[in-house]
């Protein structure tokens, strides 16, 4: 059974700003004109989605958690906020329901990363006469529009064009001609062989085998970014990296 929660509510709202779960930004696009006076956040918990592709249940479990802890942080700001717990719709048909109920003729949310929430949506706005605003999702380094202009005429797709060029534009691992840091682009035809049967790791034990300062200065950023990773993850469930409790492959939480 679902749980509805919400914080003080617009009496009639015009619009529902949608909050995805993987969109838990409060510099949000979505929230750039927020009326609180006339608009209503709404944040759905979706078992359905949870299941539509396999997960593993320590993921969900921490992406639930951000969602009620972003809740909260909404809360305190004191936002209008409709928070669907545990709900057995599908998202888009949380959002029917709600949109029929408040009758909501607006939806304002941010361009979801996965195509078929995406023509949902469409779908749903069309279905219901809903003024869709979707909203480009700036935490990308390329937006769609520019990768559109970027594919037009283009013979074959090929990631590596592209890779390049996202390189050049936000400086990435480049020097300052815009040369490639360590004089090569990429090392894929250095990749081209399969693993020996006998073992990957064995590889490991060859002497030829020796990090360049580029790979070892890769490998450090690599170990310093996950460690911060790990530990924002711990912290929003309250362990510690060094807790006896904590393993990746059984963590018991508490997110209620």
């Amino acid at each position: 059974m679902s749980k509805l929660t919400h914080t003080t509510l617009v009496k009639q709202p015009e619009r529902f700003i949608l909050i995805l779960g993987d969109q838990l930004d409060l510099r949000s696009a979505a929230f750039r004109d927020l009326n609180p006076q006339s608009d209503e956040i709404i944040m759905i918990e979706s078992a359905n989605e949870a299941q539509y592709v396999l997960s593993h249940k320590a993921k969900i479990a921490l992406f639930l958690s951000a969602m009620r802890h972003f809740a909260c942080a909404l809360e305190k700001q004191g936002y209008p906020l409709v928070y669907i717990q545990n709900s057995p719709l599908p998202i888009i048909e949380a959002i029917k329901e709600q949109s029929l109920e408040k009758k909501v003729g607006r939806v304002v949310c941010i361009e979801p990363g996965e195509w078929r929430l995406k023509r949902a949506l469409e779908e749903l706005a069309q279905g219901l006469s809903i003024d869709l605003d979707m909203r480009e999702d700036e935490h990308f380094y390329c937006p769609n529009r520019e990768f559109i202009e970027w594919a037009q005429n283009k013979k074959e797709f090929r990631l590596w064009y592209f890779y390049r060029l996202m390189r050049k534009r936000h400086n990435v691992l480049v020097d300052k001609e815009v040369n490639p840091e360590g004089g090569q682009w990429n090392f894929d035809q250095d990749n081209r062989k399969p693993f020996p049967k006998k073992d990957p790791a064995s590889l490991m034990l060859q002497p030829h085998l020796k990090l360049t300062l580029l790979h070892k200065k890769y490998w450090t950023w690599c170990k310093k970014s996950i460690q911060i990773t790990l530990a924002l993850l711990m912290r929003f469930i309250g362990l510690s990296l060094e807790s006896k409790r904590y393993k990746p492959w059984n963590i018991s939480l508490n997110i209620a």
